[in-house]
Formats: structure tokens, C-alpha cells, sequence
């Protein structure tokens, strides 16, 4: 090895662990979205057979009866305002697929959600990269998003732009 390699190999090692460290930080976010409670006191709550079908803050109303479909649909600013919101995580996504093949990761997908009655997020679609992690780290961030409650069943098709920043 010449006197370059031998000074090099920290930045290599200080990559490695930027790298790792990324990975650990996606993981971690992930996992605390699919585990975290609807709310601080919906933890560790749970109904009793007997309480089913009663409200918890009225008692004796019961709710049983079926309630009226959701009607409203999604706004691009309330999309607009998720994109944002979850910012962090797609340019983590991004910048692990673009370290790891540059030449191949595209700067603009589309991605269609396709949303339950209540606004979760049942599926969804990445198109206009062929880089796979790209396309599994999307899917899981988007995946976790949760849109306003009172949005009917829908598919919802919005870009993704790397590198642009608002």
C-alpha cells in the first residue's frame, strides 16, 4: 500500500459507521411508527367483553350501530404537508440508495397510496426507479404515514422529488 492508503483508511471507517449509524436511525423510526399507541392513553388499554360496543367517555351510549361512511377525499396540501412532515425519512431513503449505486437511483418517483376508510394506509406503489431498497424504504415510510380521519377508501398518486428543497 502507498502513504495514501494508509491515511485514508479512517475516512473509510468514518463512512462505514455514518452508514450503519443511517440504517440504525431508519430502522429505529420505523419500528417506534408501528409500535406507537393511537394516543398516550390508549397504552396498555384494552376492552373488557362487557364494555364493547359502549363509549368510554359516555357510559351507557352505545356505539353498535354503524356509523356513516366517510366521504371526504385528500387534499394536496394535506399531502403536500405529509411529504414534509416525513421529509427526513424518504431523503434517508435517497441518500442510502444514491451512497450505494449513484449512477442508477432516480431524482423524481411517483407513488400511489391507497388509503382505508379513516385515512390508513393499506398499499403502496413506487414507480420510476428500478433500485429495489429504494423502492422497500419508500414503501415502509409511506406505509406508515397516517392521513386525517375522516378520508373515505381512495388511491392517492403524488411525485416525490430528491434534492428539491421548499
Amino acid at each position: 500500500m502507498g502513504k495514501t492508503g494508509r491515511r485514508g483508511w479512517p475516512l473509510y471507517l468514518l463512512g462505514g459507521l455514518l452508514v450503519v449509524a443511517l440504517l440504525v436511525l431508519l430502522v429505529l423510526l420505523l419500528r417506534r411508527s408501528e409500535t406507537a399507541p393511537a394516543s398516550p392513553f390508549d397504552a396498555g388499554v384494552r376492552a373488557r367483553p362487557a364494555d364493547r360496543g359502549a363509549s368510554p367517555d359516555l357510559p351507557g351510549v352505545d356505539r353498535t350501530r354503524p356509523r356513516p361512511r366517510p366521504t371526504r377525499i385528500v387534499t394536496q396540501p394535506e399531502v403536500r404537508a405529509l411529504q414534509v412532515r416525513h421529509r427526513a425519512l424518504l431523503n434517508a431513503c435517497y441518500d442510502i440508495a444514491s451512497r450505494r449505486a449513484p449512477a442508477t437511483v432516480a431524482s423524481r418517483v411517483d407513488v400511489t397510496a391507497v388509503l382505508a376508510d379513516g385515512g390508513a394506509v393499506r398499499s403502496v406503489r413506487v414507480e420510476g426507479t428500478d433500485d429495489r431498497s429504494l423502492i422497500r424504504c419508500l414503501r415502509a415510510s409511506v406505509k406508515s404515514w397516517r392521513f386525517s380521519s375522516g378520508l373515505r377508501a381512495q388511491e392517492v398518486s403524488f411525485p416525490i422529488i430528491f434534492g428539491a428543497r421548499r
